[in-house]
Protein backbone atom coordinates (compact mmCIF):
# COMPACT_ATOMS: atom_id res chain seq x y z
CA UNK A 1 0.00 0.00 0.00
CA UNK A 2 1.28 3.07 -1.27
CA UNK A 3 1.36 5.86 1.32
CA UNK A 4 0.43 9.46 -0.98
CA UNK A 5 1.06 11.79 1.50
CA UNK A 6 4.80 13.81 1.41
CA UNK A 7 6.51 15.51 -1.25
CA UNK A 8 4.15 14.26 -3.65
CA UNK A 9 2.24 17.23 -3.04
CA UNK A 10 4.49 20.07 -2.71
CA UNK A 11 6.28 18.85 -5.61
CA UNK A 12 3.14 19.12 -7.83
CA UNK A 13 3.06 22.70 -6.03
CA UNK A 14 6.67 23.46 -7.44
CA UNK A 15 5.51 21.99 -10.76
CA UNK A 16 2.99 24.65 -11.37
CA UNK A 17 4.52 27.36 -9.86
CA UNK A 18 7.46 26.93 -12.16
CA UNK A 19 5.04 26.63 -14.73
CA UNK A 20 3.66 29.44 -14.58
CA UNK A 21 6.98 31.54 -13.93
CA UNK A 22 8.26 29.66 -17.22
CA UNK A 23 5.52 30.93 -19.15
CA UNK A 24 6.15 34.57 -17.65
CA UNK A 25 9.36 34.20 -18.83
CA UNK A 26 9.17 33.04 -22.27
CA UNK A 27 6.05 35.90 -22.53
CA UNK A 28 8.75 38.18 -21.48
CA UNK A 29 11.19 37.10 -24.22
CA UNK A 30 8.32 37.12 -26.84
CA UNK A 31 8.35 41.41 -25.92
CA UNK A 32 12.01 41.34 -26.12
CA UNK A 33 12.15 39.81 -29.41
CA UNK A 34 9.18 42.01 -30.61
CA UNK A 35 10.98 45.02 -29.16
CA UNK A 36 14.30 43.96 -30.45
CA UNK A 37 13.85 42.77 -34.56
CA UNK A 38 10.16 43.10 -35.00
CA UNK A 39 6.48 40.72 -35.68
CA UNK A 40 8.53 37.78 -37.25
CA UNK A 41 11.15 37.28 -34.46
CA UNK A 42 8.30 38.23 -31.97
CA UNK A 43 6.58 35.53 -33.85
CA UNK A 44 9.62 32.25 -34.33
CA UNK A 45 9.97 33.00 -30.16
CA UNK A 46 6.54 32.71 -29.64
CA UNK A 47 6.30 28.92 -31.41
CA UNK A 48 10.37 28.10 -29.86
CA UNK A 49 10.14 28.38 -26.13
CA UNK A 50 13.00 26.79 -25.34
CA UNK A 51 15.00 27.63 -27.95
CA UNK A 52 14.10 31.37 -28.05
CA UNK A 53 15.00 31.92 -23.97
CA UNK A 54 18.65 30.88 -24.81
CA UNK A 55 18.79 32.96 -27.93
CA UNK A 56 17.92 36.06 -26.52
CA UNK A 57 19.57 35.42 -23.43
CA UNK A 58 22.56 34.92 -25.41
CA UNK A 59 21.76 37.88 -27.97
CA UNK A 60 20.95 40.18 -25.01
CA UNK A 61 23.84 39.25 -22.73
CA UNK A 62 25.32 42.69 -22.85
CA UNK A 63 22.63 45.26 -22.59
CA UNK A 64 20.69 42.48 -20.23
CA UNK A 65 22.93 40.48 -18.53
CA UNK A 66 20.03 40.24 -15.43
CA UNK A 67 17.24 38.81 -17.63
CA UNK A 68 19.72 36.40 -19.64
CA UNK A 69 20.57 34.75 -16.27
CA UNK A 70 16.62 34.54 -14.72
CA UNK A 71 15.82 33.44 -18.04
CA UNK A 72 18.50 30.34 -18.53
CA UNK A 73 18.14 29.59 -15.20
CA UNK A 74 14.11 29.10 -15.14
CA UNK A 75 14.41 27.50 -18.22
CA UNK A 76 17.06 25.00 -16.97
CA UNK A 77 15.44 24.22 -13.53
CA UNK A 78 12.14 24.02 -15.13
CA UNK A 79 13.59 21.21 -17.28
CA UNK A 80 15.13 19.38 -14.77
CA UNK A 81 12.10 19.70 -12.58
CA UNK A 82 9.44 18.04 -15.18
CA UNK A 83 12.12 15.30 -15.92
CA UNK A 84 12.39 14.56 -12.31
CA UNK A 85 7.97 14.20 -12.42
CA UNK A 86 8.66 11.80 -15.01
CA UNK A 87 10.68 9.83 -13.65
CA UNK A 88 8.79 10.04 -10.34
CA UNK A 89 6.00 8.74 -12.26
CA UNK A 90 7.03 6.34 -13.98
CA UNK A 91 8.71 4.90 -11.27
CA UNK A 92 5.48 4.89 -9.05
CA UNK A 93 3.48 2.58 -12.35
CA UNK A 94 5.91 0.47 -12.18
CA UNK A 95 5.63 0.05 -8.62
CA UNK A 96 2.20 -0.78 -8.95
Amino acid sequence: MADDSGASPVFGLVLGVGCFVNLLIHLWTVVLAYQVKGFWAMVASLVLPGLAEFYWAYMLWNTMPYYSVIAVTVVVIFGIMRFIAKVAVSGDEESR
